[in-house]
C-alpha cells in the first residue's frame, strides 16, 4: 500500500476503535460456548441471578445485540450498583449503538464512581473520538494511560488523537506500543503504522 493512502488505513483503524471486541470486561468474560439457555432458565428461576444477567449481557455484544446487552447490565447495577464491570458493559453498549453522547455521559458517571478505574476514561476518550473531538480523546486517553501503562486501548487511541493532530511519529510509537500490549490489534493497526513508515520516508 503506497504512502499516499494513509487516510484508507486509518479507516480501518477508526472501524476498529468502535467496535464491542476492542474492549475487554475484566475477570468475568463469556466462555465461547456458553449456555444461553442455562442462563435464561437461572434468570426465569431466580430474576436476581446477577451472575447470569452479566454473562447474558456480555453475550449480547458479541453477537452485536447492544439493546439486550443493555437489558442484562442494567438489571445487574439494580441489584448491585457497585459491578464495575456492567458500569462498563452499558458504556460499550452504547458505543456499539452509535449513541456517543450517552456514552460519554455514562462513562463519566462511571469515571465518578469509580475515580480509579482508568476504562472508565477509555470510555470517554472513544467517545470523544466518534464525535471528532481530538483533544478530548487526548485528555482521557492520557488519563487512562497514566492509571494503567499496560492498556492497549488507552495507548491505540492516544496514536488515534496524535494522527488527527499530525504528530505521526507519536501515532506510530503510539499503535506500537498498543500492539505490544496486545497483539490482536495488529491486523488493524499494522497497516496505518505501515503507510506512515513509508510516508516519513520519503
Amino acid at each position: 500500500m503506497p504512502w499516499s493512502r494513509p487516510i484508507c488505513s486509518l479507516l480501518i483503524v477508526y472501524t476498529m476503535v468502535m467496535l464491542a471486541g476492542c474492549f475487554s470486561l475484566p475477570r468475568l468474560t463469556v466462555p465461547a460456548d456458553v449456555d444461553e439457555a442455562r442462563l435464561e432458565r437461572a434468570i426465569k428461576h431466580n430474576p436476581e441471578n446477577i451472575h447470569a444477567h452479566f454473562l447474558l449481557g456480555r453475550a449480547a455484544l458479541q453477537e452485536n445485540e447492544p439493546r439486550r446487552a443493555l437489558h442484562h447490565f442494567r438489571k445487574v447495577l439494580e441489584l448491585d450498583d457497585t459491578f464495575e464491570e456492567a458500569w462498563h458493559g452499558i458504556g460499550i453498549a452504547h458505543l456499539d449503538r452509535g449513541h456517543y453522547r450517552t456514552a460519554a455521559r455514562h462513562f463519566e458517571k462511571m469515571a465518578e464512581k469509580f475515580p480509579a478505574n482508568h476504562r472508565a476514561r477509555e470510555g470517554q476518550a472513544s467517545a470523544a473520538l466518534a464525535r471528532g473531538d481530538i483533544s478530548a480523546t487526548r485528555h482521557h486517553a492520557t488519563i487512562a494511560a497514566t492509571r494503567n501503562p499496560q492498556s492497549a486501548a488507552a495507548q491505540r487511541l492516544l496514536g488515534e488523537a496524535a494522527y488527527a493532530d499530525g504528530e505521526y511519529a507519536d501515532a506510530v510509537n503510539h499503535w506500537k506500543r498498543a500492539m505490544e500490549l496486545n497483539p490482536d490489534l495488529t491486523g488493524a493497526l499494522r497497516p496505518i503504522v505501515a503507510d506512515l513508515e513509508k510516508f516519513k520516508a520519503r
